[in-house]
């Protein structure tokens, strides 16, 4: 890949707040330069099995019975299975906040708090990072973008996944930067932003979804868009 040590651009990428050790509470525009005033949440794509029985799944019971009915329920359905996949219907998260009776104004954090271990809904990860490629194709004014992966000394070392350890920059295109965010960042503390910084997208580790942030402009369109589903975000939200 080809990178940049371009001393401003990493000052500009390292001041944000990626990592989940900063002290908390973290508020959302404490990740991003002052100049962002509009924030996203980037939601994956998700599935729901119809008819899914979600009240008689109980994945934190320790009875043998109920462990042994979960079983039963996931069989039936192909969670878990090496032959079959489950048959995930594509829905949204308002659906969802409907059947789990979320408030119609939810936040991020309600959404993370529905009951995914259930496994009767889902992320959907190859619709997840094609509705992501889209979304950025969309927005980005140039061909290539800028890139910053937190602890690139670990990702060099010890999985040989990038070609330096030092921090760079590298320069991507949106294919690109998906093909490497699903196949092995999509997990990492990273920062992507085109050379005009007319838009910032931040991953961070651990974290439910990646977060974008745009001027007020900018984030009109982003919200009107079909692409993928976003959430609006208040900068004075905590994560």
């Amino acid at each position: 890949m080809n990178f940049t040590t371009d001393r401003a651009a990493l000052r500009w990428a390292t001041g944000n707040a990626t990592s989940p050790e900063d002290k908390q509470p973290l508020k959302i525009k404490r990740l991003f330069p002052e100049e962002y005033k509009a924030y996203f949440a980037l939601l994956p794509v998700v599935g729901i099995i119809d008819d899914f029985p979600f009240s008689e799944v109980q994945p934190n019971a320790l009875s043998i019975e109920q462990t042994n009915r979960n079983a039963k329920i996931w069989t039936r359905y192909n969670i878990y299975s090496a032959h079959a996949s489950p048959a995930y219907r594509g829905t949204n998260f308002r659906e969802l906040a409907a059947l789990f009776d979320l408030p119609s104004d939810y936040q991020l954090a309600a959404l993370k708090k529905l009951p995914w271990n259930k496994k009767g809904f889902d992320a959907l990860e190859d619709e997840t990072y094609s509705t992501i490629g889209a979304l950025l194709k969309s927005i980005a004014h140039s061909a290539v973008l800028n890139l910053y992966i937190e602890d690139a000394a670990h990702y060099c070392e010890v999985y040989n996944l990038l070609p330096t350890p030092e921090e760079v920059i590298y320069r991507v295109t949106a294919e690109d930067f998906i093909q490497l965010f699903r196949q092995h960042f999509s997990d990492a503390g990273l920062c992507l932003f085109p050379d005009d910084k007319s838009w910032c997208l931040i991953n961070r580790e651990a974290e439910f979804c990646p977060l974008l942030a745009t001027s007020a402009e900018s984030g009109e369109k982003v919200a009107a868009q079909s692409i993928l589903e976003v959430l609006s975000l208040d900068g004075e939200e905590v994560l």
